[in-house]
């Protein structure tokens, strides 16, 4: 039989499995956030917003985040920095959705009222927990606590105010779970252990998240956003919240996880191709799924398309580190440099400063264009 024979005796239609089906059906479900109408939408300065966005930039390229962390770390700061003059937090909401508006973090006028009551909603039982979970510990728990319950918090906002990209994406990871989760094998471990373990280690391998959406996310796997409980719920989970901290850091540090964690990312190829099928054709994937001679087109396409962002991946990643450099030697240069010449030979040799300055920046952009 020949090859066209056999490809032709290859039934067109695709029966879908059970754990796809599900996938589709959250997909389409997944919500956006509420429009805003005219008369409540927030809107910030232009201008303003120019030099916060310049500010964000610079930083964001200085701190070499992965790109879907940058928005919740920015909150982060943004949170410290607003209680730092507001410990109550009280009406601290709109301030904190400015903000991040003028970093373009958020179109313009794309967030409302209802989002101030929500996120102030947020602010408050955050606050609400801190006063009753941090008092009477040692400096060290203190601390331990503050942070997690801090990154808790500022992964909820950031979820709230991007629900269609957090939703779609913990629907590709809990995928990603169902598919793999019986081909893993570990001895002497639970099966609901393991199955944490894998979790994890999707979070990192896909995801690609950092410690602290780990903590979140695996916080979430067992347990309400904390905006969500009652008072009275509130009230009997904060007694244990120490040790529920401590139980997901013992989690994600376990060595079986990073083992997990190889594994995983050998079999991503295939979700990653899948998952921009989705996003890339949202109104007519169910239709490509269904129809393999389709389905094998959108494919070929997606993956010369991946190896070019791969190329694009790492310019960017460059780029990045050759920022780093730039302005760590420019701000040594000024800061350390320039006053001890001044200070132990009364002079400055500003050549062999600018030589020990420029030549790194520049000696790694010849690299980058050279392999570019």
């Amino acid at each position: 039989m020949s090859d066209e024979e056999k490809n032709n005796s290859v039934p067109a239609h695709i029966t879908l499995s059970a754990v796809t089906d599900n996938l589709l059906k959250a997909f389409h479900s997944i919500r956006k956030l509420t429009p805003v109408d005219e008369y409540t939408k927030l809107t910030v300065s232009q201008t303003v917003s120019f030099l916060a966005l310049i500010y964000e930039k610079v930083r964001n390229a200085i701190e070499y985040r992965e790109d879907h962390l940058i928005r919740r770390a920015a909150i982060e700061r943004i949170l410290k920095r607003r209680l730092s003059l507001n410990s109550e937090g009280k009406n601290e909401a709109e301030n904190i959705l400015r903000e991040l508006m003028w970093a373009r973090y958020f179109p313009n006028g794309s967030l409302g009222q209802k989002d101030i009551q929500d996120i102030q909603r947020i602010l408050d039982r955050y606050i609400d927990v801190r006063k009753q979970l941090i008092p009477g510990r040692v400096f060290k728990e203190k601390s331990f606590l503050s942070e997690f319950l801090l990154q808790l918090i500022t992964a909820e906002i950031e979820e709230y105010l991007s629900p269609a990209i957090s939703q779609q994406e913990a629907d590709f990871g809990y995928y990603i779970f169902q598919t793999l989760k019986d081909k893993v094998k570990i001895e002497d471990v639970k099966t609901e252990q393991k199955d944490t373990f894998l979790f994890i280690a999707i979070e990192k391998a896909y995801r690609k998240s950092d410690q602290e959406y780990q903590r979140y996310h695996l916080f979430r796997l067992f347990y309400k956003e904390l905006a969500e409980y009652t008072s009275e719920e509130i009230q009997n989970l904060i007694p244990k919240l120490s040790d529920v901290f401590h139980k997901i850091d013992t989690l994600i540090s376990n060595p079986t996880v990073e083992k997990l964690v190889r594994f995983t990312r050998k079999q991503l190829p295939p979700f990653l191709i899948l998952f921009s099928l989705f996003r890339e054709n949202k109104a007519k994937i169910d239709e490509i799924l269904s129809n393999r001679g389709t389905l094998w087109t959108h494919v070929e396409k997606i993956a010369r398309e991946k190896y070019a962002q791969v190329r694009s991946r790492l310019n960017i990643l460059a780029f990045r580190s050759l920022v780093y450099i730039f302005i760590t030697k420019m701000v040594f240069a000024l800061i350390l440099e320039i006053p001890i010449s001044q200070y132990f030979y009364h002079e400055v040799n500003y050549w062999a400063i600018g030589i020990n300055s420029l030549v790194p920046p520049l000696f790694m952009l010849f690299i980058i264009l050279s392999v570019t």
